[in-house]
C-alpha cells in the first residue's frame, strides 16, 4: 500500500490513501494547506506556506523553486492590492 507519510516535508497520505495532504505547524498549531492529487503539488503547498510563516528559514521541499515560489507571491501581492485599489481600499 501506499506509505503514510512521503518523503517530503509537511505532506502525508488522506485516509483513502489515493490523494495527498499539505499541512505545516504554525504558533504550535496544525494548519491544513489542502489535499492534492500529486504529492508534487502537496510539497510545493507546504513549500509557500513554509516561505510565508518561516521567511528564510524555511527548509523546503524544492529549494530549487525557490525564485518561482518569490515571483508567485509577488505578483499575488501585486494583484491583491489592485483588487483593493480597485475596491477603495486604501494601502
Amino acid at each position: 500500500g501506499v506509505p503514510l507519510h512521503s518523503i517530503y516535508r509537511g505532506v502525508r497520505t488522506t485516509q483513502d490513501s489515493d490523494r495527498w495532504a499539505a499541512e505545516i505547524k504554525k504558533d504550535g498549531r496544525q494548519i491544513r494547506l489542502g489535499v492534492y492529487g500529486s504529492v508534487e503539488e502537496a510539497a510545493q503547498s507546504y513549500d509557500r506556506a513554509a516561505l510565508e510563516f518561516q521567511g528564510d528559514r524555511a527548509r523546503l521541499n524544492f529549494p530549487s523553486l525557490l525564485e518561482q515560489y518569490v515571483r508567485e507571491r509577488e505578483a499575488a501581492q501585486a494583484e491583491q492590492a489592485r483588487s483593493d485599489l480597485a475596491a477603495g481600499i486604501e494601502p
